[in-house]
This record gives structure tokens, sequence and C-alpha cells, in this order.
């Protein structure tokens, strides 16, 4: 049998190690990190356990990996939605909306992110993928203060809010925990209050946009 040549491992490199970034990324979204073996990621994406040491030195690292990929996905996101718009209050709404779609269309790496942002503060933050994690966090953070910092200056966004670094965070974690709301208790809004998510969705960014907008 002949060789293979080194464009072809490489090629086959890849498509082994994306075929364990998605069945991680399916089985921790759908179990938890706590509840996933590596020899069931290894069955779930038809390969050998050894093969995923190959690539991943154990379990917390690849759960890592597919945090890291979430958030660039978002970061991304949040890039291109300013970018579509021209005044702040228009790029702080984009903002959200973005984290709507991602979190309808991606709603595995929304529970990815969800479990992360929930553990980070038992996780020792010292590996490389750490520092990714957190450079793209902070980046998507940064984005916003900076639409945040631009209204005022422009007199589209309130001066009396405070300091626009607490206000993205507010914004941030309003938006995040307004879909995780949605994720969870879907049937509880539905039942108890007569509210569907989406609705409960359209009025939160209307009270984000009532809050920021100059009167």
């Amino acid at each position: 049998m002949p060789k293979a040549t080194p464009s072809r491992r490489e090629s086959d490199k890849a498509r082994s190690r994306e075929l364990i970034v998605e069945a991680a990324t399916r089985l921790f979204a759908e179990r938890g990190l706590e509840a996933v073996a590596l020899g069931d990621i290894a069955r779930a994406a038809g390969i050998s356990r050894p093969l995923i040491y190959f690539h991943f030195k154990d379990r917390e690292e690849l759960f890592l990996e597919t945090v890291l990929r979430a958030h660039q996905m978002l970061h991304t996101n949040f890039v291109a939605a300013v970018a579509q718009q021209t005044d702040p209050i228009g790029q702080a709404a984009a903002i959200g909306r973005a984290y709507e779609r991602f979190f309808a269309e991606n709603r595995r790496e929304f529970t990815l992110l969800s479990c992360f942002e929930a553990a980070a503060g038992n996780r020792p933050a010292a590996s490389p993928r750490h520092e990714q994690i957190r450079f793209h966090g902070q980046a998507m953070i940064e984005l916003i203060v900076s639409v945040i910092t631009r209204g005022r200056k422009e007199g589209t966004i309130r001066r009396d809010l405070g300091d626009p670094l607490k206000v993205a965070l507010c914004l941030h974690a309003f938006t995040h925990g307004m879909l995780q709301m949605c994720a969870s208790a879907e049937e509880h809004l539905r039942r108890e209050h007569g509210v569907a998510p989406a609705e409960l969705v359209e009025q939160g960014f209307t009270l984000m946009r009532a809050a920021l907008q100059q009167k």
C-alpha cells in the first residue's frame, strides 16, 4: 500500500480533529462536562480513543477547545453586527440581535458558554486556551464599551449611566441571562405567565434601547 503524502496526512489529521471537536461539542452540550468520558467522544466521533490524546492531552483541554470555538464564533458575529450599522444605538442593538441569532442558530455553543461561565471561578486560568478565551471575552466587552463611549460623545447615548465598562458588562449579563432564561424556562414562561420566549426577548431589547437612548 502506498504511503500517504504529507498533504494527505495533514488532511486526515485535521479531519480527525474536527470529528473529535464536533462530537465533544454535542456531548458536552447535551450532558455536561462531568457526564462525558473520552470514550463516549471517541465512539461518537467514530475514532479510536488513543487518537483523542494525539490532539488533546485530556478532557478538560478538549472542553476548553469547544468553548474557545464558541467564543470565536460569537466575537466574529459581534464585529460583523457593528460593521453593518453606523450609529451607536443601532450598533448596540445589532450586538444584542447578533447574540439572539447566535443563541437561536448555535444552541450547543451557547450552552457551552453558559457552562464555562458558571464554573469559571473553579478553573485555573493557566493554559493557552484559557488566555485565548479570555482574549475573545474581553474583546467583546471592549467592543460594547467603544460603542457606548462613542454614543456618549455624540450625544445619542445617555451620559449619566456611569462607567461605560460597567454598562457594557450589565448589557452583556442582561442579554445572556435573558437568553438563558428562554433556554431553561421556556415552558415555565408559557405556562405560568403566558409569555413566549420571543416576546420576552423583544421586551428586553426594548428596555435596553430605552435605557441607553438620550431623551
